[in-house]
């Protein structure tokens, strides 16, 4: 009930806290029981971790992640790790690392590059040499590895070896997923990186990586292409002949295929790649003439809204040279590109013409959209918008970029009033969005527009806000604080005109004893532009009268004091580097993840006393200081005082927080404890009970192992009647072959009987014919017996012979008669025989029933078989009847 109406106990909430909790006991206590229940909270927090909504809750700066990752680690560079659990939780880091700010912490301040390098070339099961490679890939990806690491020679020979390995002679070149992990992690390591580029050029078997790379340079795979050019122009002396004048517009065409293939990894190893290129005043010049780059920045443009941080990198990077800058701001100012929405019915649909946008309007909106989110990408997209306002006047489509800067104008309005963030990022956002503002201030077609959105309280607002964050304690916020007010500033100078108050502020800001300290770190900063800006500020603020110059002279050289002390303990930090392990000691001694502070707290103080010393060595001159600077000096003493003070009270209520915290976690895991061990009795019992019915499992198993085989048995018996009645059923194939040679044999009777027919008629018509010749002949005779006696004489011998062609006529009568009888017996046998073999049809009718009921009822099966016996045999004197039939008919022909 609780944790339906506690809103931060959600799910991943407490996947992660069982993950805490269940990896702690398995680091103790390594048993079946630990490791189960490790298990299934890896299995879980795998499952949540696939959405990126989920990853942007791992916040590393909260105890619970850190202490997770803190013992995801310990599980891999444990002495003998469980290969299966480590293949988890790599699955888990990789989910992790598709957020790169999570990627970056686990790099920088983890040391899990290390680790994992580690595990792979010493541990790693097979199968898991993909996933810890994809994994390394994504961590060292825009990393510059340094070549002193003790495992980065290892995992240079083992992905040379992996290319190399996987070469094939002829045919088209497929590598595997290892292979291609493996060239992306060569790229990643040999980019930038001189050290590891010669170590790689100086290696024996470099010989072997030319053919592979080549091969996978010719696949159809995007991947597999840009991590082989990636190599390829990180090794200029193997690479020169893929990046030289003759096949430079090939090798532009491939790494501009790659790009529009718009998949993932892809794009943005190609787009960094065309980055890296371009850098070179040669290739500069050859992309210019690039037959299909007008067809590339219009794919470019219509895809920006898909892949928008990487494609805003690029055209900030082609922004910057001048050669194709028109080409490049004229694929942006392009007719609106045809986006899809997703539709209430699921499908998705384009917008309308009205709602459709153009690529300058989508990179306009971002910088707002994205400003809570991923506020790398409103970064990129201010950027870009500075590079492209630059050359505002001498674009042919400035009107264009002219009907948007009320746009632009109440974006960077939107930006400057969100509320201070500690997040570096964050705080080069807005010194960003106030370089465009003076940009759009400084240019005459938007200058009156842009300052009359500039007013004071927003630049005031702006620099209180630095000045209240106390953020002088780190570097990089302090160098992004410094660029925050001196921009501000700047801004204030240059709108000076357009508003009467704003010269009076900014002149009171320059006196500010806290601004002067700012100024000094401005004039020692590393950016040439915050320097410039700087001594502008400072020729204004020489022309106010008691400008305290003495204070920012020794602000000054305090600040190049102490960024002289941070290089040398960068130094110290190189040299130390591989011998730390920052995640344990981020939690033994800083559980409420509170940053130390850099620079000691006794700094400002002993900068005090080395004025107080000046002023000292002054007053011996004859000169004597005003009482005025006194006093001023004292007043800065004692508001440091009173900064220190405020820094330590911070510091001593986020150690109670954490103390506090702390007993509230050992009160939660005393509880946890007690529920467990009511959850180990219950589970004994458990246990105890699953145990008696496993042994009444296995007798009742025995049981059916017996009544199987006795089925078993069954079966076999069945089988062999099944293969005996086959043998009937051929048997009685044969006998209907043989009915059917009959039936033909009958037919043949039957044409010969009317062939007999058709004689006896021709006979008896010829005996018709006689009869009536001997009628004539009669009377004939009676007429001639007068005449002639021989004639009488003949006339007997005709009827003699009459007499016997009666006779064989009656004769031929009586064979017809018998032919006929003969007829009439064949159509009899053949009913008889059409009956037998219906019958025997249904008697295999009969037999194909009972081999389904034999595998059912086997009591049944010897009384049919009796039955069938008595059937074939009573078939077998049909077949004998039907062969003495058969035996006659050759006599009847005859």
């Amino acid at each position: 009930m609780e944790e339906s109406h506690n809103p931060g106990l959600n799910p991943f909430n407490k996947a992660i806290s069982d993950l805490v909790l269940s990896s702690n006991l398995y680091i103790r206590q390594n048993n079946s029981k630990t490791y189960s229940s490790v298990n299934a909270c890896l299995d879980a927090f795998v499952e949540i971790t696939r959405s990126d909504a989920c990853l942007k809750l791992f916040d590393l700066k909260q105890l619970v992640p850190t202490e997770c990752i803190t013992n995801l680690v310990q599980i891999i560079n444990a002495s003998e790790p469980d290969l299966t659990l480590a293949d988890k939780v790599f699955e888990l880091l990789v989910n992790l690392c598709n957020n790169r700010k999570i990627c970056e912490a686990l790099h920088n301040l983890y040391n899990l590059t290390s680790s994992v390098a580690h595990f792979l070339l010493e541990r790693v099961s097979p199968e898991g040499k993909v996933q810890c490679t994809m994994l390394l890939l994504m961590l060292t990806y825009n990393t510059k590895i340094p070549i002193e690491e003790n495992y980065v020679q290892s995992l240079v020979l083992f992905c040379v070896k992996n290319i190399s390995g996987n070469c094939q002679e002829g045919g088209l070149f497929q590598p595997s997923i290892l292979t291609t992990y493996s060239i992306g992690l060569l790229a990643n390591l040999l980019r930038h990186n001189e050290p590891i580029k010669s170590y790689v050029q100086q290696l024996k078997n470099i010989r072997t990586l030319y053919q592979p790379l080549v091969k996978c340079i010719s696949n159809s795979d995007a991947m597999c292409i840009s991590f082989s050019m990636s190599v390829f122009f990180s090794l200029q002396k193997i690479g020169s002949k893929v990046f030289n004048s003759t096949n430079i517009q090939e090798t532009f065409k491939v790494v501009t295929d790659a790009i529009t293939s718009f998949q993932g990894l892809a794009v943005d190893y190609a787009v960094d790649l065309l980055v890296d290129m371009l850098k070179i005043t040669r290739l500069e010049h050859s992309f210019a003439r690039h037959p299909l780059l007008n067809l590339f920045l219009r794919n470019i443009a219509e895809r920006l809204p898909k892949f928008k941080l990487k494609f805003l990198e690029m055209l900030h990077s082609l922004c910057l040279l001048t050669s194709i800058r028109a080409q490049v701001m004229a694929g942006i100012l392009a007719l609106p590109t045809n986006l899809q929405v997703q539709g209430n019915n699921g499908r998705m649909r384009e917008q309308p013409a009205a709602m459709q946008l153009t690529p300058l309007e989508h990179i306009i909106s971002w910088p707002t959209r994205y400003m809570d989110s991923d506020d790398s990408i409103s970064k990129w997209a201010l950027k870009l918008l500075h590079e492209m306002y630059k050359d505002m006047l001498v674009c042919p489509q400035s009107a264009v970029m002219l009907s948007n800067v009320g746009s632009i104008i109440a974006m960077i309005s939107t930006i400057l009033a969100t509320k201070y963030d500690r997040n570096t990022n964050k705080v080069e956002l807005i010194t960003t969005a106030i370089q465009l503002l003076t940009l759009l201030c400084t240019e005459n077609n938007t200058r009156n527009e842009a300052a009359r959105a500039t007013d004071v309280n927003t630049c005031v607002a702006l620099i209180d806000s630095q000045l209240d964050s106390r953020a002088t304690e780190n570097n990089s916020e302090r160098e992004a604080a410094v660029a925050i007010i001196i921009h501000s500033m700047h801004l204030m100078y240059i709108t000076k005109r357009y508003h009467t108050d704003m010269e009076t502020y900014l002149r009171t800001l320059l006196m500010d004893p806290e601004i002067v300290s700012y100024l000094a770190l401005g004039m020692v900063s590393g950016n040439s532009a915050v320097v410039a800006m700087t001594l502008k500020l400072h020729a204004i603020a020489s022309s106010i009268k008691n400008f305290p110059t003495d204070l920012l002279s020794d602000k000054i050289s305090e600040a190049r004091r102490h960024s002289g002390k941070e290089d040398s303990i960068k130094e110290q930090h190189g040299s130390m580097c591989t011998h730390m392990h920052i995640p344990e000691m981020g939690l033994s001694e800083n559980k409420e993840n509170v940053p130390f502070p850099q620079q000691s707290l006794n700094e400002t103080s002993a900068s005090m006393q080395s004025l107080t010393g000046r002023m000292a060595r002054n007053s011996v001159q004859p000169q004597q200081p005003k009482k005025d600077e006194l006093c001023e000096v004292q007043e800065h003493r004692i508001h440091s005082l009173e900064v220190n003070e405020s820094h330590l009270q911070d510091l001593l209520q986020a150690k109670t927080n954490a103390l506090f915290q702390s007993d509230r976690l050992l009160a939660q895991y005393r509880c946890k404890q007690v529920e467990l061990q009511a959850e180990s009795r219950k589970l004994r019992g458990i246990v105890r009970e699953t145990e008696k019915k496993h042994e009444q499992h296995l007798e009742k198993q025995g049981e059916q192992h017996a009544e199987i085989e006795r089925l078993q048995h069954n079966y076999n018996k069945t089988a062999q009647k099944c293969s005996r009645l086959t043998e009937v059923a051929k048997e009685y194939n044969l006998l209907v072959e043989r009915s059917s040679n009959q039936e033909q044999q009958l037919v043949m009777m039957q044409v010969n009987i009317q062939e007999w027919t058709h004689k006896h008629q021709a006979q008896e018509n010829t005996n018709k014919l006689l009869k009536k010749d001997n009628e004539t002949m009669e009377k004939d005779n009676t007429d001639l017996k007068k005449k002639s006696r021989e004639q009488g004489e003949r006339i007997k011998n005709l009827s003699q012979e009459h007499k016997k062609d009666e006779r064989k006529i009656n004769e031929l009568s009586d064979q017809v008669q018998q032919a006929q009888d003969y007829i009439v017996t064949c159509d009899e046998d053949k009913r008889d025989m059409e009956e037998c073999i219906s019958n025997l049809r249904e008697q295999v009718n009969t037999e194909k029933k009972t081999i389904v009921e034999l595998q059912e009822q086997d009591a049944q099966q010897n009384r049919v078989i009796a039955e069938q016996k008595e059937e074939l045999k009573n078939s077998g004197t049909i077949i004998g009847a039907m062969r003495s039939l058969i035996n006659k008919v050759p006599s009847a022909e005859s």
